[in-house]
Order: structure tokens, then sequence, then C-alpha cells
């Protein structure tokens, strides 16, 4: 995969393409397995392999989102904390901010309660 990436940073685009590149090489009729694997019907599969982008969609959505067997579900554990993302971002030489999407999220409708936090952990 890593040859796949630039400056040898994965993402989950590369790891899609490599497993994709992976089965081609192993197998001479890659159809029955996806078919198998994806857990759709072979038509299926016929009609959407001939499209790179539709059938990296569909093997990415099967495998890699939500319910696949190739997702972790997040959890508080995954992401850095407030102060260190502070910190890092300090240590670059730049400030920290805070995003605004549209105020409609939990988080944006108490936005004077998320930037007293996001201050005090500045």
């Amino acid at each position: 995969m890593l040859p796949l990436t630039p400056s040898g940073n994965a993402t989950e685009r590369h790891i899609l393409v490599a497993f994709i590149q992976a089965v081609a090489h192993c197998f001479s009729d890659i159809t029955p397995f996806w078919a198998e694997k994806l857990g759709l019907p072979l038509q299926q599969v016929v009609a959407q392999i001939g499209d790179k982008s539709k059938f990296e969609n569909l093997v990415r959505a099967k495998l890699m989102k939500r319910g696949g067997v190739g997702y972790l579900e997040p959890s508080p554990e995954t992401f850095p904390s407030l102060e260190d993302v502070n910190h890092l971002i300090m240590a670059c030489g730049a400030l920290p901010c805070a995003a605004w999407l549209d105020g409609t999220s939990a988080g944006e409708q108490a936005i004077e309660e998320l930037l007293e936090c996001s201050l005090a952990r500045a």
C-alpha cells in the first residue's frame, strides 16, 4: 500500500486501492470473489466492476464504512485531546481556532459554551 501513497501517508483510499489490486493479482476472475465478500449478487458486481469509481465506492461502502469489516467505531481515545491539539498548533507558530458550520449541530447550538471550553484549553 505504501507505494500508492504520497510521502508514505496512507489513507482509506490507498488501503482500498491496495485491496482491489491484491485481489486482481490473486484471482483471474475477480467478480465471484467480490460478489461473495461484498454479499452482493454476481450481476450487480459485474455491472459495476467496469466503472472504476463506482466499483471503488461500492467496495469502500461495504467494507470500510460503518457496519463493514474494515470499520472501527471511533471513541474518545481515537482522537487527541483539545489541549494536545492546541499545543501542537501553537508549537507550529499558528493560532488555535474554532470551526463553525451552520449552527445546527448540538455543539454549535451552545456556541458560547463551546468557545469557553476551547479558550480554557488553549
